[in-house]
């Protein structure tokens, strides 16, 4: 017998639900993702700081000055966020993110704007983003 297919990934409210129960744990003020819930669709509700095309979730823009009120600190990016492979733009910039990009977001092939800009996000590049993220992005990393 074939092995079994490998299980679809979750929808793109569960991966960014993710995003949004690590933002509950830092400093980052809820009350500003207006619809963010668990019963509600990113691209049928209004989700702040996401933007659909169609019902595909594109845009991720979680810039603090733009959605929230206090950056979050420290925080990891979500693995999660790799399975919404939808996504051309995620703007991070200003906030507080910390670690490096998982391996996981090697999965976003349709992304063309990934900006890091100002955040504690350093380590390795997957393969597949470096075309998008610049070095210059991650000022905080060590040159190779």
């Amino acid at each position: 017998f074939p092995p079994p297919p490998p299980p679809s990934p979750p929808p793109a409210s569960t991966s960014l639900l993710t995003m949004r129960s690590v933002v509950s744990s830092g400093r980052w003020t809820l009350a500003r993702m207006v619809g963010w819930t668990s019963d509600t669709d990113p691209c049928t509700s209004t989700w702040t700081g996401v933007t659909c095309t169609g019902s595909s979730v594109t845009e991720l823009d979680l810039r603090p000055a733009n959605t929230f009120r206090t950056p979050l600190m420290g925080s990891s990016l979500p693995v999660d966020v790799g399975f919404v492979t939808t996504l051309t733009k995620i703007d991070l910039s200003g906030s507080s993110w910390a670690g490096s990009i998982p391996a996981s977001w090697a999965s976003l092939t349709r992304l063309t704007v990934l900006d890091l800009t100002g955040t504690k996000v350093c380590g390795p590049v997957p393969a597949a983003l470096q075309a998008v993220v610049k070095p210059s992005a991650l000022p905080n990393c060590p040159t190779q």
